[in-house]
């Protein structure tokens, strides 16, 4: 597949996890619902965080600002908190982390990586 085309359809992956996440509904409810394999689903919303991490590794190395779209990076189909208070904040050097009390222990996860590494 060549990159125009693996963007492209990365992208429209994108706007339907987020869609799902934001539903409020199950991952499979919603997958019925909107007439979705849930197969390729769970295929795509991997791809999908794998660029996220990847993208974040690429930029947090480099010293730059990487913004990960909560949609995509929550494992649990929960509500985000009314409060925009970080639950934590973790500095390293010069980069400040906020997280906020919906980060999935995936993206913790991914995260204590990165920082063992910077």
């Amino acid at each position: 597949m060549d990159s125009i085309t693996h963007e492209m359809r990365l992208a429209h992956w994108v706007s339907i996890v987020k869609e799902c996440n934001n539903s409020g509904m199950s991952k499979k409810a919603w997958c019925i619902a909107n007439n979705i394999n849930e197969k390729q689903f769970y295929y795509w919303q991997r791809r999908v965080r794998e660029e996220v991490f990847h993208e974040f590794k690429k930029k947090s190395s480099s010293g730059g600002f990487v913004e990960i779209p909560v949609a995509i990076a929550r494992v649990e189909d929960e509500h985000l908190p009314s409060s925009s208070e970080p639950a934590a904040v973790i500095k390293v050097k010069n980069c400040t982390i906020e997280i906020n009390n919906s980060a999935s222990g995936t993206l913790l996860e991914s995260l204590i990586k990165v920082i063992a590494n910077a």
